[in-house]
Order: C-alpha cells, then structure tokens, then sequence
C-alpha cells in the first residue's frame, strides 16, 4: 500500500507550466475553496496535457503501519534533477505521531499527451 501512497503526488514539474490546474498555488486555491463552500461530490479529474509514467522506484520501509492501517500518512517530496523528459524524485512518508515510515526514489518520465483523448502520445523533449 506505501507504493500506492508513494505513486499517488502531483508531480513537481507540473509548479513550471503555467496556468497548470495541478500547480502547487492552483491546488492551494482549490483547498480554501473548498474549505468555504465543502469539496466537490466527485472529485476532479487530471486536466494537464501531460503524464508521468513511473520509470522506476525503491522503496525502504524504516517503520511498519499497525494492521489495521492509519488514518493519515504525510508525504513530503522533492525533485532532485530534470532532464530530457525525465526527472528524480525522493519521497519521506511520515505517520501522525511523527515518526518516519518509508522513503523512496523514484524515476519518472513526462509524456505529453497530443490529439487530447486519442491516446496519441511522445516523449516530451522541451524540458
């Protein structure tokens, strides 16, 4: 279940491309819009022109969750290098009491997506 944690972040990249709906300040103003009128019934879909497929990770659990599983986990991640469409990216799991749960590396790609809901798609060489 970590990996599906670890798997599941919006990707750093998407910070660069302007009037991104996924951006950090666009998630932001999502939040305290929902904080004033309550989150959507369904919610919204990925809107980028773009993907990221993971190419590879490693994940090394330092703690193990109780059998039932936890409420909450948090993550914390962070780019570490991009180039030629693809990009590292490091990744801590906390639990509530604080304590450090797994960390990853990962590599992922960005794949940009042409003739939207074609399924046309090519590796993104602009980054």
């Amino acid at each position: 279940m970590l990996g599906l944690v670890i798997d599941h972040c919006v990707p750093p990249p998407e910070n660069f491309f302007p009037g991104s709906p996924h951006s950090a300040q666009a998630t932001a103003d999502r939040s305290a819009l929902w904080a004033k009128e309550g989150p959507p019934v369904v919610h919204p879909e990925w809107a980028a022109p773009r993907f990221y497929p993971t190419i590879n990770m490693g994940i090394e659990v330092k703690k193990n969750l109780p059998e039932g599983g936890v409420k909450w986990l948090f993550t914390r991640f962070r780019m570490k290098g991009l180039r030629d469409g693809r990009f590292d990216l490091g990744c801590e799991v906390w639990d509530e009491e604080g304590e450090l749960v797994a960390v990853s590396s990962q590599v992922w790609m960005v794949v940009e997506v042409k003739g939207k809901g074609k399924g046309k798609t090519g590796p993104s060489g602009k980054l």
